[in-house]
């Protein structure tokens, strides 16, 4: 497949999936393209020109404005254009980079070459494909600072921005947080779970600024409401965890207003609840794997007992059971199979008089010769042999 399309595909996942968050594949894919430590997305948007504005020729800026600017910078870039229209450049780049001095040097190119203000809204920076669709946030909302007649037309979303009394009364927490906290908090992803609080903290006790009155009886109220229906969501009677939600439904009038002691505990509380779930998780697979092992035991001898209808018996994926069992037995499905026959067989060439032939279909073989080869792979002897050297 071709890379340009394989990274569009990841990309369009980061910034349109409110569930999304990097898998361990996909992250080192992207570290090829993507080698150095930081990100951050810049939006921009086009006015005027001194041409007429025929949709070809701004057409063609849309596409002249990221190139230019990617060849400006000495790192990584990618050009995306989303669904609505919105253009954005990622830029990747180590610590001592700074995006925003090359989108100024492009700024002035072609507000001197093709007579058009070009206005950019940047992020700030990121270090996670998790964190793209938060950025993506950002730079569209620096924008549509920029296009306003009271700010630059180059705006760095900071915590300094200004919000305008519409949008400073509204607590932040949009569906895309609350999925990315499941999903840390489901998947015991820590570093997940410390991006979204921060986030959630940046945004509600600095750029919005609310008065301890407002923590009580405000929109911090709302906030922490949405906050714990989240943490319902997970079923807490049915996992445990109960107790220590309703302890943090407390905390809202215990803090009095003190935003960094409420964090703290939405913090404890969140890695406290994944904790649990991930014991949860464990204890259920740890059963699966038993349950699957005395499967096996009791139906070494068919045959047809294989990996495929173990995991349709037990209404699993065959790759999540394969990939269990060898994770907490120690051994994979097939191995464990042999074993068991081969053990079972044992006893019957020892107790029986049964032949070798009558030995391999007991124990659950086709062949003779298929039980032959893998009795000598477990014991390095024939199963004749092994018989003789068990006669007295």
């Amino acid at each position: 497949m071709n890379e340009q399309l394989l990274i569009y595909g990841i990309l369009h996942e980061a910034f349109t999936r409110t569930s999304y968050a990097p898998e361990p594949e996909t992250a080192d894919l992207l570290h090829l393209r993507f080698p150095y430590p930081f990100f951050c997305i810049a939006a921009f948007s086009l006015s005027g020109t001194y041409k007429a504005e025929t949709d070809s020729y701004r057409r063609t800026l849309v596409s002249i404005i990221p190139k230019y600017t990617a060849g400006l910078a000495e790192f990584p870039t990618f050009f995306y254009r989303t669904e609505n229209h919105e253009f954005l450049l990622l830029f990747n780049y180590p610590e001592e980079f700074e995006p925003d001095i090359y989108i100024k040097q492009s700024y002035e190119y072609f507000k001197q070459r093709h007579n058009c203000t070009v206005f950019w809204g940047i992020s700030r920076p990121c270090v996670s494909l998790s964190e793209f669709i938060f950025a993506k946030k950002e730079a569209l909302t620096a924008l549509s600072f920029s296009l306003t007649d009271s700010h630059d037309d180059i705006t760095v979303y900071s915590d300094q921005l200004f919000f305008t009394a519409g949008n400073a009364d509204r607590c932040f927490y949009p569906q895309t947080a609350a999925d990315l906290l499941i999903k840390g908090i489901k998947t015991n992803n820590i570093d997940l779970i410390r991006f979204i609080l921060t986030v959630l903290e940046d945004e509600n006790t600095r750029l919005r600024s609310f008065s301890p009155g407002q923590m009580i009886a405000g929109q911090m109220l709302a906030l922490h409401n949405a906050v714990t229906a989240t943490f319902w969501s997970l079923n807490p009677v049915k996992y445990g965890f109960s107790e220590q939600l309703f302890a943090f439904q407390q905390e809202i009038i215990s803090c009095q207003g003190d935003f960094e002691y409420y964090f703290s505990h939405l913090h404890d509380l969140c890695l406290s609840v994944s904790s649990v779930l991930a014991g949860q998780r464990v204890s259920k697979k740890k059963e699966l794997v038993q349950e699957t092992a005395d499967f096996i035991l009791q139906n070494y001898a068919d045959a047809n007992l294989n990996l495929s209808g173990t995991a349709q018996h037990f209404q699993v994926s065959e790759g999540y059971l394969s990939s269990i069992f060898k994770e907490y037995a120690g051994i994979c499905f097939a191995e464990y199979l042999e074993k068991c026959r081969i053990e079972k067989s044992c006893v019957l060439l020892s107790d029986t008089a049964s032949t070798i032939e009558q030995i391999a279909e007991d124990v659950g073989y086709n062949s003779v010769y298929s039980y032959r080869r893998a009795f000598k792979r477990l014991f390095h002897i024939s199963p004749s042999a092994y018989r003789e050297q068990k006669l007295p």
